[in-house]
């Protein structure tokens, strides 16, 4: 690759785009070589090239033999009469007057017929020396010249109109007061020809740019240079503050240039264009800035809390200096980079509060669409995002249909950019508030266009392009992630930090993608390598993630639980500020918690995903899991509220993956209400095609349907159904391990089917995954459970509901209870059966379990069977009929005694709360406070208020009391394992 400097030394340059004026400058140099003078002045904007001009036809005028002499009029330089004239006159080899002669000419005027014999003396002494060879005489910054200097000019021009002088000027347009104006009009008027400067074309700017960076540049840096509007000193400063950044690439000719937000330090090193202005028009250029490319005078005077009078002179005077267009109803600016450049100075507390005045005031004036969108994004504070979302709730009655919302989406993120050119947290908080308000086509159209855009070729813009990955993970196409990342690794190629990056994101969309284990494990582990050498938490912990759901992935749910607490901690301690990554690597431990058997301590993730404040949670994603997680814990009412809510998060986002899953769960809760109706009808929104492919959400979704089927009595229906997932277990070890109602339930369908084999098959893999996760209650418990269903062995059959009560999964208890008592009534075994049915009933009851409850009213006989008791709920079992060993009497319409989760009786325990329940689990496990703490990732505080009520309700004082606690209320005496390392 060939690299080159940002540009040649200015005198070596040919002037651009200037061939007009040129050719009149040369003009009065051949006026001045045949002996006739003249006064040339050149004005315009600050920045458009006058001083190269004047420099230019001084070497030209050297190079004919001409002598040439000026000066430059600094605006803070002394304001001494005709000062500005006599330093002309005294620079050169061979000066008009010395200093000395200077001082005694600038008494002249204040004395009697003075002026006159000044302008005399001066004329006699300019045509001694341009009768020798001609003379130049240049005067750069006549706009801060005083007005004897302005008069004098008037005077000695009409005087040596005959003499071989050229007067060149340059005058730029600033404010001056009224009679510095006047007094120039009057000058220029009757005695210069004015030559005006205007902003370079195209064609111009683009050849002045590949002057300057040594190549043509590319369409897209061609749009970043066109901000500059054709101003000159603005396209220098800008390529130069580029090439300092290094992000100037020059190969085979062409100049490519690396993102697309401005440089550091652009404002400051543009501030001449503004120096002189007063502050009332800077004030009025900064609110403009945020109002956008064009505003009306009337907000601007609005937000300053003013009136648009009061604010008339000083938009005249940015017009004036070039900086403003007048366009009939709106004031513009003239370049875009001046816009963006002065938007960044205003502070982000300042921009935001303004940009929140700006919506109330459009929504208040009956706008809609993206202006008012924009301004309420961008003045959306993300810890209440409640006044933004207001703003926006009546504009979109209705979603629009999908191609409008992309365009709509896209003026939008053309919008957002104008003022933010590659900052990810407003198109995030866009999304969210688009959703929140109804408009969610809208919001994953943006999502897709803004990813589309974005740009890994800066660490700017690559921490923005991350965390658009990152709200894509959240949505659940991890699928539309390949082709950006795979552009991306180009981009980011040279910069080992960002392809880390990269690397660590290809691993998770090829960890959740069907078939990608080996793909994913291999990357994982190059940027796991790659982040640990750079120090780069962040990607250590996608890495860490990612591997967590290979080992999801081979059914080793320990691992998949302790990578997953591993990604979660290295994020915590390397940054406090959240791009949403935080959110999705606590999303995915919360997940691998519940399925390793601790929902409990899912539930408490789950929390802080929810309260984190600063950002909003990724909806479908996380009410996915957490009704994943009330499924867990039997709470099926909870469990169907957050499917729910998650289904009208993603509603028209085109979130299929997850809308899919959470109908699927859906269906499953209504076919276990023993809802056949509603079952059916939310199966009808999962997509055949999410019923075939591998991994954990397609065969979910195909589950639901058998599981209808089989509860319709189409047991034969429902294995065909699942026939992929009978043939190939191995493909689906995320979803076997996800639950363990599943093994137990493709054991008894098709048993029931008469499909032994894959009975067999199933009953297999659930032994072969039990082996894979030793000490994992669940695991283990629907091993035992598939091999009674499968061997009719009421001794697995036991075990298995020993094993269960410490999975905290309420429903796979209820069933393997109700299997283990239906193999007791076979066996003669009454009080045994009534006993294990009794408790599944009313573990059904409690967790809203219709269809399991009716079951068992039916297998027990109804109405009233012996045992019953008259007026009690038809079908259930008369109390003293199953009262367990020792267990006492009970009104016959009294609720159940509450049980530990060894079954037998504990108020005390059963009031600890889940997160209670953590901690002390833990504590028995004998982990300090400050260790308690760390594996939590809660403060010691939290930690000891836990514990303080955790004794009270115990009525303990000691550690080794709540031990025994602990031992008497878990099965065989053990403690719950820790997460395996």
């Amino acid at each position: 690759m060939e690299h080159k400097s940002w540009a040649p030394a200015a005198e070596e340059r040919p002037l651009t785009g200037r061939e007009t004026e040129l050719a009149l400058l040369r003009a009065g140099l051949d006026a001045t070589a045949a002996g006739q003078g003249r006064c040339l002045v050149l004005t315009g904007p600050f920045g458009l090239g006058k001083r190269r001009l004047l420099e230019a036809t001084a070497r030209e005028a050297a190079a004919r033999g001409i002598n040439a002499a000026g000066t430059r009029v600094a605006e803070l330089a002394p304001r001494t009469a005709l000062g500005p004239l006599f330093a002309a006159l005294s620079d050169g080899p061979l000066p008009v007057i010395d200093p000395r002669e200077a001082e005694e000419l600038a008494a002249l005027p204040a004395q009697p017929a003075g002026w006159g014999r000044l302008i005399t003396h001066l004329g006699t002494l300019i045509t001694r020396r341009a009768a020798r060879s001609g003379l130049l005489l240049t005067i750069d910054g006549t706009q801060w010249a005083d007005p004897l200097t302005l008069a004098a000019l008037t005077d000695l021009v009409h005087r040596l109109a005959d003499a071989p002088v050229l007067w060149l000027l340059a005058h730029t347009d600033v404010p001056r007061e009224r009679s510095a104006r006047e007094a120039f009009t009057r000058f220029a008027e009757e005695a210069a020809h004015v030559i005006p400067l205007a902003p370079l074309d195209g064609p111009a700017t683009r050849q002045l740019a590949g002057q300057l960076l040594g190549g043509t540049p590319d369409p897209a840096a061609d749009q970043l240079l066109a901000t500059t509007a054709g101003n000159p000193f603005l396209l220098t400063k800008l390529i130069r503050l580029l090439h300092t950044e290094g992000r100037i690439h020059t190969e085979n000719g062409t100049t490519r240039i690396r993102g697309r937000e401005l440089p550091e330090g652009c404002a400051q090193a543009i501030a001449p264009l503004w120096h002189g202005l007063s502050q009332k028009t800077y004030d009025v250029l900064r609110t403009g800035s945020l109002l956008g490319d064009a505003f009306s005078l009337r907000h601007a005077a609005a937000l300053a809390d003013t009136t648009t009078m009061a604010l008339a002179a000083a938009a005249q005077e940015a017009v004036d200096a070039g900086l403003l267009a007048d366009t009939g109803p709106l004031l513009a600016f003239r370049a875009p980079l001046v816009r963006q450049a002065l938007y960044t100075t205003l502070l982000g507390p300042v921009r935001q509060a303004l940009h929140a005045e700006v919506a109330r005031t459009y929504r208040a004036e009956g706008r809609r669409g993206t202006e008012v969108t924009t301004h309420a994004v961008l003045g959306s504070d993300t810890e209440n995002t409640e006044p933004a979302a207001h703003l926006l709730q009546p504009q979109t009655p209705a979603p629009d249909p999908a191609p409008a919302a992309r365009d709509t989406a896209r003026r939008l993120l053309r919008r957002l950019r104008a003022y933010e050119p590659v900052a990810a947290t407003p198109v995030t908080t866009a999304v969210h508030l688009l959703t929140e308000t109804g408009d969610a086509p809208q919001a994953a159209a943006l999502a897709r266009e803004a990813l589309a855009q974005a740009r890994w070729e800066t660490p700017t813009g690559a921490r923005a392009a991350r965390e658009l990955a990152v709200l894509t993970l959240h949505t659940g196409h991890a699928a539309d992630l390949a082709g950006h990342l795979e552009r991306a690794l180009r981009e980011a190629a040279p910069q080992r930090s960002l392809r880390a990056q990269v690397y660590a994101l290809q691993a998770l969309c090829a960890a959740l993608r069907p078939g990608g284990r080996q793909e994913a494990d291999r990357t994982a582990r190059c940027a796991l390598q790659l982040g640990a050498v750079l120090g780069d938490r962040t990607v250590v912990a996608l890495a860490d993630a990612a591997l967590s759901l290979t080992a999801r992935d081979t059914g080793d749910l320990a691992c998949s639980a302790h990578r997953a607490h591993e990604a979660v901690t290295a994020h915590t301690h390397h940054d406090s500020t959240e791009d949403g990554t935080g959110e999705l690597l606590r999303l995915w431990l919360a997940s691998a918690l519940t399925s390793y058997g601790h929902p409990l301590e899912a539930a408490d993730v789950l929390r802080e995903v929810h309260d984190r404040p600063g950002r909003p949670g990724p909806a479908p994603a996380l009410h996915l899991v957490k009704a994943q997680q009330e499924w867990a814990c039997g709470r099926l009412t909870q469990a169907a509220h957050q499917a729910q809510l998650g289904l009208q998060a993603a509603a028209g986002t085109g979130t299929s993956p997850l809308e899919g899953a959470l109908s699927a769960l859906l269906s499953l809760i209504a076919t276990l209400r023993d809802d056949p109706g509603e079952a059916a009808g939310v199966l009808v929104r999962v997509t055949p095609a999410e019923t075939g492919p591998p991994g954990l959400l397609g065969s979910l979704a195909a589950f639901a349907g058998a599981v209808h089927l089989d509860a319709q009595g189409h047991s034969g229906a429902a294995v065909a159904h699942l026939r992929h997932l009978y043939d190939t277990p191995a493909e689906h070890l995320p979803f076997l391990t996800a639950d363990p109602l599943v093994l137990p339930h493709l054991v008894r369908m098709a048993r029931r089917a008469g499909a032994d084999r894959q009975a067999a098959e199933m009953t297999a893999a659930a032994q072969q995954l039990a082996r894979r996760n030793p000490g994992v209650p669940a695991v283990t418990g629907a091993a035992l459970h598939a091999q009674g269903l499968q061997t009719g062995d009421p001794a697995a059959l036991g075990r298995a509901v020993r094993v269960l009560r410490g999975s905290s999964h309420p429903l796979a208890l209820a069933s393997a209870l109700e299997d283990a008592g239906a193999a007791a009534l076979r066996a003669g075994r009454q009080r045994d059966a009534a006993a294990r049915l009794t408790e599944a009933q009313r573990i059904y009851m409690t967790s809203g379990a219709v269809q399991g409850r009716n079951r068992i009213q039916r297998r027990l006989g109804s109405p009233p069977a012996p045992g019953t008791t008259p007026g009690t709920t038809p079908g259930t079992v008369k109390t003293a009929a199953v009262r367990g060993p020792g267990e006492p009497p009970r009104p016959p319409d009294g609720p159940a005694p509450q049980q530990t989760e060894a079954g037998g009786p504990g108020e005390g325990w059963s009031n600890l709360t889940p997160s209670e329940l953590r901690v002390v689990r833990l504590v028995a496990d004998g982990l300090t406070n400050r260790q308690v703490a760390s594996r939590l990732s809660l403060s010691t505080h939290t930690i000891d208020s836990h514990l303080r009520h955790s004794f009270a309700k115990l009525g303990i004082s000691r550690r080794v009391e709540l031990a025994r606690h602990v031992l008497a209320n878990t099965p065989s005496g053990r403690t719950p394992s820790r997460i395996a390392k």
